[in-house]
């Protein structure tokens, strides 16, 4: 596909097009992080409850990427890609519909759960439809588009939502109604991003690169089926069940938990480590997403010309520590009006781990799925992101309730964050003496044609 003069024009359309629905969809996802106290008070929620709007989000939902693999691979991404977004879409709405409950949290678990089904599904949609345009040059650049946009989503949800929210706190005089104004601000946010999708998806030129997509397919099915017994389970044994695919998939659930785990509760962390105000934690808080952002740009392009992919996730391991053991005691340096440089320098750092972790986790994944097989693949990446991620935050949310009393409500549920990167940099380890033993190597070398 990516050779085609034809088409060759039109993947860029498609790139602007994902970035695009990624930056809405966490966008929606984390507008409430940046709101974290309001919910919290307005609702009468304990910081479990609060988490548990994100794990609801993911744990519930790891079931369906598995499935929902298979329908990308039988009904292609325009199909899944359109009624993805409307599941988001439905799942928004009730949210908002519930927020003007007096008794509103069970609903607003529910809408969730439908938000987090949405998301799920256009992720293993979108990683298909970026393989279709990419899959011949700039594989991993192109699969940084998830945690590029993703990082900046969960940015703008942090700074604008409260941003808003002051806005309309200002006009309205009523907290509770001012929340529920944000949250509609993000119906209308995804009821564009549906008409965006529909118009190019539904355009002449991505009908012709799906059906190329469905033709290589369906060549690389029939070369295994040409195969004997004996070879066809060897094929399989190659393509998918190694064991370095498997690494790749533990660390694709443990990866996101040591970033995400925190960010969710970052503005109250900071102002409860640093005694910083509300605005001033979320400002802080765009310097790790930020970092990512640029981070993913450049280590997909890094990725796609030297290769080394184990590599990156041994550096993001490592960097997800050092934060996690800075955040327990680099409270103790914070004295000095100098020390904020020290805690903007760990921040960058932060986010540079992510960056590392999450272009180089897609990558994989690709790297050993194949066509016929990429959305299982992709599906089975977001089953183990699911369910890690819905346990952990939800584990990180009842750690902070049982500490809320003490001096750092935070010290226990950093010293989880850590044990979950030693076991990043552990997996990583692995994955490279394993990639070494295979001849040729499949993740060490460059991908770029």
């Amino acid at each position: 596909v990516a050779s085609s003069n034809k088409v060759l024009p039109f993947r860029w359309v498609i790139y602007a097009m994902c970035s695009y629905q990624i930056f809405i969809q966490w966008f929606i996802l984390y507008a409430p992080t940046g709101l974290e106290n309001q919910f919290i008070d307005d609702y009468s929620l304990t910081y479990a409850d609060y988490a548990l709007l994100f794990s609801i989000a993911t744990g519930p939902t790891s079931i369906f990427p598995l499935f929902l693999g298979l329908v990308v691979d039988k009904l292609g991404v325009v199909f899944c890609a359109i009624s993805s977004i409307s599941i988001l879409l439905i799942g928004n709405l009730i949210f908002v519909c519930a927020m003007y409950s007096s008794h509103p949290l069970l609903l607003m678990y529910v809408a969730r759960c439908i938000c987090g089904i949405g998301i799920c599904y256009y992720g293993v949609t979108n990683n298909a439809i970026l393989h279709v345009y990419f899959h011949n040059a700039e594989l991993a650049f192109s699969l940084g588009i998830g945690p590029i946009h993703s990082r900046t989503g969960l940015a703008a949800g942090e700074f604008l939502s409260y941003a808003i929210y002051q806005w309309l706190l200002n006009s309205l005089g009523s907290s509770q109604m001012a929340l529920i104004y944000v949250m509609w601000v993000t119906v209308i946010l995804c009821t564009l991003s549906l008409l965006f999708e529909t118009s190019v998806l539904l355009s002449k030129r991505a009908y012709i690169a799906e059906h190329k997509r469905f033709i290589a397919a369906h060549e690389e099915r029939k070369n295994m089926s040409t195969l004997s017994e004996q070879d066809k389970s060897i094929y399989i044994k190659a393509k998918e069940y190694t064991l370095s695919f498997w690494i790749v998939i533990v660390i694709a659930g443990l990866g996101y938990l040591p970033f995400l785990g925190w960010m969710v509760t970052g503005t109250d962390a900071l102002m409860t480590v640093y005694g910083f105000t509300q605005s001033t934690a979320n400002y802080y808080l765009l310097i790790p997403n930020l970092s990512a952002l640029i981070g993913c740009f450049v280590v997909g392009a890094l990725i796609d010309k030297w290769g080394r992919i184990q590599i990156y996730f041994l550096l993001s391991g490592t960097i997800y520590f050092v934060w996690h053991l800075f955040f327990l005691y680099g409270d103790d340096l914070f004295n000095e009006q100098t020390d904020r440089a020290v805690v903007v320098f760990m921040l960058i750092i932060f986010g540079v781990g992510f960056s590392c972790f999450a272009t180089t986790m897609w990558a994989s994944v690709a790297i050993l799925s194949g066509h016929a097989k990429i959305g299982m693949g992709n599906g089975i990446a977001f089953f183990s992101y699911a369910i890690f991620y819905a346990v952990g935050q939800y584990v990180v949310g009842v750690l902070i309730d049982i500490n809320k009393d003490s001096a750092n409500k935070y010290y226990w549920a950093s010293i989880f964050l850590l044990f979950v990167s030693l076991a990043i940099i552990t997996c990583a380890i692995i994955l490279v003496i394993d990639d070494c033993r295979q001849k040729p190597t499949k993740l060490w070398k460059k991908h770029k044609q």
